[in-house]
């Protein structure tokens, strides 16, 4: 299990376990399962998978939080999330320029967003390949903008594209590319 869907899979349980009398705010209204193939099973997602409301409870603890990803958009197959400039993520306090390890989470994140909205299915996935080029380093004191896109899925395999900007989907910070395997096929 990769450390992202081990920080959803505490997250979705832990955070939306309620008790019968309160009112559930969250994706799960279950115990909390001991298997991802038990979560598969509860099939208590809501019809439309909701990024914005995963990316806001993963905000709130672990890698999420330290870099400060935030939802921005998104459609079918597509994602959008953004990572908000920060001091904290800059590789060189003399240019101010974000370090590319913040970018690269970004990207993995709104890529792997992508494939639920793709798939319409919350699934455990690892990442299989991602290659990111980057074209030119972020603008200093600018948000980045992470858009990722499924454009095709197999039985086991989903591939994925995007790129990153800071400010103008004309002039990228970045492209990505990749492919992810559905771990619960294996």
């Amino acid at each position: 299990m990769t450390v992202l869907s081990r920080i959803l899979f505490d997250s979705l349980c832990f955070t939306f376990t309620l008790g019968p009398k309160r009112k559930a705010t969250g994706v799960l209204h279950r115990e909390r399962p001991t298997k991802w193939s038990e979560l598969r099973r509860m099939n208590e997602f809501p019809s439309e998978f909701d990024p914005a409301r995963l990316i806001e409870t993963m905000s709130r603890n672990g890698h999420n939080k330290l870099i400060g990803t935030r939802y921005h958009g998104h459609g079918e197959g597509w994602c959008e999330l953004a990572l908000p400039y920060s001091e904290t993520l800059v590789t060189d306090t003399a240019s101010g320029i974000l370090a590319s390890g913040p970018i690269f989470t970004l990207m993995d994140m709104a890529t792997s967003l992508s494939i639920w909205l793709k798939t319409g299915t919350f699934q455990p996935q690892a990442t299989l390949d991602l290659r990111i080029d980057y074209l030119r380093p972020a603008r200093p004191g600018n948000t980045v903008i992470g858009h990722g896109e499924c454009y095709h899925v197999t039985k086991s395999i989903a591939f994925i594209r995007g790129h990153a900007h800071d400010g103008d989907p004309d002039k990228p910070i970045a492209h990505v590319a990749g492919t992810y395997f559905f771990t619960a096929s294996a």
